[in-house]
C-alpha cells in the first residue's frame, strides 16, 4: 500500500493502512505526503510505516517495494 497521509473527512492514510491490515493482515505499506512537519514523520514512525516526501523519486520507490516482505497468497 502507498497511501497519502492526508485523505478526506480528516482521515489520513495511516487510518487506511491500519483498517486493511485488521482486515487483511500485515500488508507491506507506506505514506506519501508532501507534509513533511515533524507531528506526521513521528506518527508514521509510531506506525511502524515508512514516510516518503512528496514528490517521491522513482530510485527511492524502487528501494522501497524492493525492501517490502513477499506477500504468501
Amino acid at each position: 500500500i502507498l497511501a497519502d497521509y492526508s485523505l478526506k473527512d480528516g482521515e489520513t492514510g495511516l487510518d487506511a493502512i491500519a483498517a486493511i491490515r485488521r482486515a487483511h493482515g500485515p500488508i507491506p505499506a507506506a505514506i506519501a505526503s508532501a507534509d513533511r512537519t515533524p507531528d506526521v514523520r513521528k506518527r508514521c514512525e509510531a506506525g511502524g510505516v515508512p514516510f516518503m516526501s512528496k514528490p517521491i523519486e522513482t530510485l527511492a520507490l524502487l528501494d522501497l517495494i524492493s525492501a517490502a516482505p513477499p506477500q504468501v497468497a
